[in-house]
């Protein structure tokens, strides 16, 4: 692994003939330094070899592109060894988009797990293919589509079938970003598998689109999202509309905390079309929304727990009721009681309950009143296990949310030897004999 510097081409600027030189001889696991400065982009970074790409922060290094600014589409040697592939502290005007558009997305088979973005300020990414890794520590600023992830389709229903792994590592995380700007939403499908945990967002107008979206399937006969985890976040809305709009796949949504006074619904809605052919290669239990296998609870808006409205669409299937895999706060459900529904204690689950029914066991404080803070919540979330009945009187053996901070973010492997190391010019002009 190299250590390439920009300074070391052209200028040293961060030009975009300075950075592609610089790109250029790098070569898979290498990292290229890019200088501080401003510089306009005339075209979009193209990459296809997993490096990390690193600027010298937020108001540093700054470029500006209209669109997309920087694209990664993994070439076969990135994709088959999952090599990691970083951006980092840069402020970008436009936006990043991962995409695969190499074998169709029917036969794909290599997951790009090792995807890391951290450290920025841009407007936008969008995420076509399997990619898995953590979005963090960014702020993303838009008036549209601010993330859309979108999976590979019928290839990932069939290659990562666990469709109940709650808590795993197969999934995009975005985590401790903040999102602002008047109307954005996103916009999730195709087999997509990802978790928003501790962001804040605020700026939008709710009303506009559901602020999170997981799609069925749809008319071209593409499939609906995998799993999508929603915990921990601060919202700030007045303007009214929907947190979630949940249309296929498996969700967890819980102590979520909207300030604002007026963003108050999770919209189900079933998307299955019998006559639209997107159940032919799996079971259609993984592509509908199923009563038995979504959860939601202690969502919060300003004194009062949410959804206080659950609008329910048309759902052949069954759907979410309140108290039941939809959760209000009530004192009976608290500590093992007995009705049905989401219960919540600091004991083991209790011993009556029904298939579907879950159980969120946590040692921190339980009561009326979540968490208001992000780090409140980023330990209550952590420390609790969450279980499901899969039959009368019976429980799974329980799940926790993956850890925190994701194991991505602990930075790339630093070069072993000064041997392995480009020196950059500033640094052999003070020291001519390195």
């Amino acid at each position: 692994m190299t250590t390439i510097y920009v300074a070391d081409y052209g200028d040293g600027t961060p030009s975009y003939s300075n950075v592609t030189a610089a790109i250029a001889d790098a070569t898979y696991n290498d990292t290229v330094i890019v200088s501080a400065g401003s510089e306009i982009w005339a075209d979009t970074l193209a990459l296809t070899k997993a490096i990390i790409l690193k600027g010298a922060g937020i108001g540093v290094t700054n470029i500006t592109k209209a669109g997309d600014t920087i694209q990664y589409n993994p070439d076969a040697t990135s994709a088959s060894n999952d090599y990691r592939f970083e951006i980092d502290g840069f402020s970008l005007s436009g936006g990043i988009l991962l995409i695969d558009s190499g074998p169709s997305h029917d036969t794909q088979s290599v997951a790009k797990s090792k995807i890391v973005i951290g450290n920025n300020s841009f407007s936008d990414i969008y995420i076509d293919g399997t990619f898995w890794g953590v979005i963090y520590n960014n702020t993303l600023t838009s008036s549209g589509d601010v993330i859309g992830v979108i999976g590979n389709g019928i290839g990932d229903f069939n290659r990562y079938d666990d469709y109940l792994a709650f808590g795993g590592s197969r999934l995009m995380y975005i985590e401790d970003n903040t999102f602002t700007g008047d109307g954005w939403y996103t916009e999730t499908g195709n087999g997509s598998r990802w978790a928003w945990r501790y962001n804040t967002n605020s700026g939008a107008s709710a009303g506009v689109y559901p602020l999170l979206d997981e799609h069925g399937c749809q008319d071209s006969g593409n499939p609906g999202t995998m799993i999508a985890e929603i915990y921990g976040n601060i919202f700030n809305f007045d303007s009214g509309g929907t947190w979630n709009y949940q249309r296929g796949g498996r969700v967890l949504m819980f102590n979520n905390r909207n300030t604002g006074n007026d963003v108050d619904n999770i919209w189900q809605e079933d998307s299955y079309d019998p006559d639209v052919d997107c159940n032919v290669d799996w079971e259609p239990a993984s592509e509908i929304v199923s009563p038995n296998t979504s959860y939601f609870w202690n969502n919060w808006v300003v004194g009062y727990h949410e959804p206080k409205n659950c609008t329910i669409g048309n759902n052949p299937f069954g759907h979410l009721g309140l108290n039941v895999t939809a959760w209000n706060y009530n004192a009976n459900t608290l500590n093992g009681g007995t009705e049905k529904g989401i219960n919540i204690g600091s004991g083991s689950p209790p011993a009556t309950c029904s298939t579907g029914d879950g159980y969120w066991k946590t040692t921190y404080a339980v009561g009326s009143t979540p968490p208001t803070t992000l780090a409140e919540m980023r330990t209550y979330c952590q420390a609790g296990t969450f279980y499901r009945a899969t039959g009368t009187n019976t429980w799974d053996s329980g799940i926790q949310m993956y850890e925190y901070p994701h194991p991505l973010r602990g930075g790339a492997k630093k070069p072993s030897s000064p041997q392995n190391v480009r020196v950059s010019a500033i640094t052999r002009r003070l020291h001519p004999k390195i």
